[in-house]
């Protein structure tokens, strides 16, 4: 499968030009404008399967109007949300924890090199599917061609094979050839077996010399385009927006109500739990402020994770070439 994936044909991935496709797919932050642009390879349907594209992206509102606007969304999920509500068909997925999974470490090379297994703890509802076999159901019930894909016939051939293949059998066959992994070892603790490659501390160097590069090319070029922020007399402070408060996967799963809120350091001049505007050129949003004096006087530490409303403060055009993230940190801001 590693190989055919390479071998994609010209005009795979997004219809924006620059953006190169990431992991088989166009970056999720031209979603909209795959969505909106007219034209040959418009998305007139999608299937979002357990994420929500109102919470994760910027400028959530063009967002929303994109997705009100397809012919046809399939939302596979377990949280009845806002992303949710927007969909024709919303089918229930199960939860990680209520399925077992193996993931096989470097599977693209035998014999394998790590396996992870995990195993259900609780009991998925009657009406909840994994995502795979709801997407196995609905390639069965569309019956796509071969033809009209801009991945290539070679992926769609491989797509019609993985749809009706007997996964679990394979799955079997696999670590059987790969000798030294039973599934007793799988199914009693640790749940895991790593074999080597797997484990970083055994990596070594694989030059002439024997040396790291610990700044090859990529990187390098990288770096060099770095911008720092510039100061705004209108907006004098800094953004940052892309840290994590609090360890919860999503709403469910917080010990805590949500708190809209917006961290600064007791120099700002704020008084801490002071209602504030936190505003950029592209909106403004309602917090509280709460003071931390680990931060920079110059600092707004505002994480979208945690309010999802403050994607709509960033600039959904400024995205970085190579992996197409939106800029999510040293936007000038203010607070009134």
């Amino acid at each position: 499968s590693e190989a055919s994936a390479s071998l994609t044909r010209p005009g795979a991935g997004s219809r924006r030009s620059g953006f190169p496709p990431m992991l088989m797919q166009a970056p999720a932050t031209l979603l909209a404008d795959e969505i909106l642009t007219p034209g040959e390879g418009q998305v007139r349907a999608l299937i979002n399967i357990g994420g929500n594209p109102l919470r994760r992206l910027p400028a959530p509102g063009r967002v929303k109007d994109a997705l009100a606007s397809l012919e046809l969304l399939v939302h596979i999920g377990r949280v009845q949300d806002d992303g949710a509500a927007l969909a024709d068909w919303l089918l229930p997925a199960t939860h990680p924890w209520e399925r077992d999974d193996k993931t096989l470490h470097n599977a693209m090379q035998l014999p394998l090199t790590g396996v992870l297994g995990t195993p259900s703890v609780s009991t998925a509802p009657p009406e909840a599917r994994t995502p795979a076999e709801i997407l196995r159901a609905l390639f069965t019930a569309v019956r796509p061609g071969l033809r009209g894909s801009v991945w290539g016939r070679h992926l769609g051939l491989f797509a019609q094979y993985l749809a009706r293949a007997d996964l679990a059998g394979w799955e079997a066959r696999i670590l059987e050839w790969a000798g030294d992994v039973s599934p007793e070892q799988l199914g009693s603790p640790p749940y895991r077996v790593i074999q080597g490659a797997s484990d970083r501390a055994t990596w070594r160097p694989s030059t002439p010399d024997e040396r790291l590069d610990l700044l090859p090319n990529g990187i390098q070029a990288i770096l060099q385009r770095i911008e720092p922020p510039v100061a705004d007399a209108a907006r004098p402070l800094f953004l940052r927006t892309s840290s994590r408060v609090d360890r919860a996967p999503d709403d469910l799963h917080r010990s805590a109500p949500l708190d809209a809120c917006a961290f600064v350091h007791p120099d700002t001049g704020v008084k801490d739990g002071q209602p504030v505007s936190l505003e950029t050129v592209y909106g403004a949003v309602q917090l509280i402020a709460r003071h931390d004096e680990r931060l920079r006087p110059d600092t707004v530490d505002a994480s979208a994770a945690r309010v999802p409303a403050i994607l709509g403060l960033l600039n959904p055009d400024r995205l970085d070439p190579l992996t197409a993230t939106p800029e999510m940190d040293g936007l000038n801001c203010a607070l009134r």
